[in-house]
């Protein structure tokens, strides 16, 4: 799969105007209303997957744009270029988000975010690499990785072996 940047960016426009039809449409003549029981669940939990699909992409991008920030001299930064004071700034800007959700977009990025090592150029794995899994394949979203970062971040001792211990069955 051979996705440029150009086409996914797209292809989440597209999604993204396939979704205001859909809300539209949900608006209109309270269309949820009319509802059953099991068709209402269902929208919310189309909802919720659509929500924590746009959580991950948001998190994935902030990751790539923290490294950036930290490679790139000050006058050269994607922040400083767009006239943000920093990335939590960039983010609500580009998201229409708030202060506290940016924050955990970015908490969440600095966790599953992989970085590329400065000596060898390799690819390193995340901070939390199963709960990067976990984003990725919508099993959790932003806020429940930023909570167990948090979480992680606050106990220094054994932190390691938290973070070892973590697995997909326990997201």
């Amino acid at each position: 799969q051979n996705v440029t940047m150009s086409t996914l960016a797209a292809a989440l426009e597209g999604l993204g105007d396939a979704l205001a039809a859909v809300v539209v449409i949900a608006f209109a003549d309270d269309g949820l209303r009319r509802c059953g029981d099991d068709e209402l669940l269902a929208v919310l939990a189309a909802a919720g997957r659509f929500q924590r699909g746009a959580e991950a992409l948001m998190s994935e991008a902030v990751a790539q744009v923290l490294e950036r920030e930290d490679a790139q001299s000050h006058p050269d930064r994607l922040t400083t270029r767009v006239g943000c004071r920093n990335v939590g700034e960039l983010v609500q800007r580009a998201t229409r988000v708030s202060g506290r959700t940016a924050a955990d977009v970015i908490a969440t990025a600095r966790a599953v975010g992989r970085r590329i090592a400065l000596t060898t150029g390799e690819l390193l794995p995340a901070e939390l690499p199963r709960m990067r899994e976990a984003l990725r394949d919508g099993h959790a979203g932003v806020d429940g990785v930023a909570g167990v970062a948090g979480a992680l971040r606050g106990c220094a001792a054994g932190r390691a072996e938290l973070r070892e211990r973590l697995h997909a069955p326990l997201v």
